[in-house]
Parts: C-alpha cells; sequence; structure tokens
C-alpha cells in the first residue's frame, strides 16, 4: 500500500470521529444514568439530563456516519493517485 496525503486524511479523519464518537458515548451513558437516578426524585431535573442524553449520542452518530463516507469516498478507485 502506498501511503499519501489522501491516506493521511482518510485514517485522521476515522481516529477524530472514533475520539469524538468515543467521548460523546460516554457522556450519553453518564447522562442517561443521571437521568435515570433522578428521575423519581426531580422529573424537572431529569429532563436535563435526557436532553444531554439525546444531544450526545446524536453527536457520537453523526461524527460516525460522517467518518464513514469521508471513508467511503476517499477509498473509491475514482479518487485514487
Amino acid at each position: 500500500m502506498r501511503w499519501s496525503i489522501r491516506t493521511t486524511v482518510r485514517y485522521g479523519v476515522a481516529l477524530l470521529a472514533g475520539v469524538i464518537a468515543g467521548e460523546r458515548g460516554v457522556g450519553a451513558v453518564q447522562s442517561w444514568q443521571q437521568y435515570r437516578a433522578l428521575k423519581a426524585r426531580d422529573p424537572s431535573a431529569s429532563d436535563a439530563y435526557l436532553t444531554f442524553t439525546q444531544v450526545d449520542a446524536a453527536i457520537a452518530l453523526v461524527s460516525l456516519c460522517l467518518a464513514g463516507l469521508v471513508w467511503w469516498l476517499l477509498g473509491r478507485e475514482g479518487f485514487r493517485e
């Protein structure tokens, strides 16, 4: 395999998206746990944690989808040097 700028960008985007998705995934799990803990005691505070969970999960999903798209586009034969 020949190493090029395209290959470097491809792996860099995949690594960055993995870091972002991992961080946001952990945040979503922690927010979900807080939501479940506060749901019975303080419903108004638990709603905020539910929103945080949804936002973190959405960011994780979007970052993985964009990384997959860039990976696929830069790996296609039509873009090879």
